[in-house]
């Protein structure tokens, strides 16, 4: 699980910038934060989608990861 941020200031090259469109389904613009990975219990439910991210934000998000956790692809 990744969180997301609205100060949009600055994106940072660990930072994912997502426009709030049809597609994202997003209600505000926001990013999405590489750096700040978290775990989530799956007893705990989720009561809303905040969001769809398509192949072009994974993508940019993948990169992040690397940048972020300093991974090398294999």
């Amino acid at each position: 699980m990744l969180t997301t941020t609205d100060d949009l200031e600055n994106i940072l090259p660990v930072e994912v910038f997502i426009d709030n469109t049809p597609k994202t389904g997003l209600e505000y613009p926001s990013k999405i934060l590489c750096d700040s990975p978290f775990t989530w219990d799956k007893g705990i439910r989720f009561d809303k989608r905040l969001g769809v991210a398509n192949k072009e934000i994974m993508k940019k998000v993948k990169i992040a990861w690397k940048i972020a956790f300093d991974t090398e692809e294999q």
